[in-house]
């Protein structure tokens, strides 16, 4: 069985910039001699505005009912752009518990108690 191997044009049109260099110390390279010469890009164009945070949360089974029943009135076209309007556009909901004001209510409603008897 004989194997027969075509290089690619670009191959043979740049094998008189490439010299092999192979000393003792080190195993065989090959060394571009033409090091003005521009190279091409490849690959995917990079984006201006990359998304490259990621985050995860988990639900249980009620609260995944109540999410999915949310993202479709929401009519957005993914979960990850559901998520982040929900997170970044609508201000958050903080409730702030004051210990003493709990505290001066017990007190208040106890004496209250006290004083109908």
């Amino acid at each position: 069985m004989k194997f027969h191997f075509t290089p690619p044009k670009t191959f043979l049109l740049n094998l008189h910039r490439l010299r092999a260099v192979a000393p003792k110390s080190q195993p065989f390279k090959i060394i571009d001699m033409d090091i003005n010469v521009e190279k091409r890009k490849r690959g995917r164009k990079p984006k201006a505005n990359p998304q490259k945070f990621r985050y995860m949360f988990r639900l249980n089974d009620k609260d995944h009912k109540r999410f999915l029943q949310m993202f479709e009135k929401s009519g957005k076209p993914s979960y990850a752009a559901f998520i982040a309007d929900c997170v970044l556009n609508k201000p958050p909901k903080i409730i702030e518990v004051n210990k003493t004001a709990i505290d001066f209510t017990m007190l208040l409603s106890s004496f209250l108690h006290s004083s109908r008897r």
